[in-house]
């Protein structure tokens, strides 16, 4: 359309984006960086200029996944904890029921052994 004059006044082709690129786009990408979607009286927002306000973008979006991450944990220690204790509730019950015989005696020589 800028070729045939047909294009709004002020207007700039976009940089070209690679297909391999696509899914890589940071915030701060110049693909994102269109001051023709703004009008003549209308600012451009903060991010588009404002290094702080791009790192601070950067931060909160690391603490996103942070958090992600400590849920992903938190939910791991969980299920490991009861895999522990259902596996302590089964030996304790194979112990009970291994009473007087040599399957416990054993056990108990070998722990107390050093």
């Amino acid at each position: 359309m800028i070729d045939l004059a047909r294009a709004p006044v002020n207007a700039s082709v976009p940089h070209s984006l690679l297909n391999q690129k696509i899914w890589d786009l940071d915030v701060d990408d110049p693909i994102w960086i269109d001051p023709a979607l703004y009008s003549a009286g209308e600012s451009a927002p903060r991010w588009m200029y404002d290094t702080v306000f791009k790192a601070g973008i950067r931060a909160v979006i690391q603490l996103d996944r942070c958090n992600e991450e400590s849920e992903r944990l938190e939910s791991e220690t969980q299920a490991f904890t009861g895999w522990v204790a259902d596996r302590f509730d089964q030996l304790n019950q194979a112990w009970v029921e291994s009473a007087g015989t040599q399957q416990r005696d054993y056990w108990l020589y070998i722990l107390k052994s050093p």
